[in-house]
């Protein structure tokens, strides 16, 4: 719920915008870049509870234009993140 929340507030941000802004940049996306995952140099993976509730996410809000879910793939991940 509270990545959830978290992912509402950036889908709002480029209607916080002001008015000047909108009409000197129209069309301006809003870039939000979060890593929710990985491999340590180690070989171990960087996957937490909080990954997965982001990936999650995607379920309970549905697919919207921004902000932008990137999921970078590796055979290596564990397979519940995979999946």
């Amino acid at each position: 719920e509270f990545v959830d929340h978290f992912i509402m507030k950036l889908r709002m941000v480029r209607f916080a915008r002001i008015h000047e802004y909108n009409n000197l940049f129209t069309g301006d996306p809003v870039w939000t870049t979060e890593s929710i995952g990985g491999m340590g140099t180690d070989g171990r993976t960087l996957v937490s509870k909080m990954s997965f509730r982001y990936l999650h996410t995607l379920t309970n809000l549905g697919p919207a234009p921004e902000p932008n879910l990137t999921v970078l793939w590796s055979p290596r991940m564990p397979i519940g993140f995979r999946r």
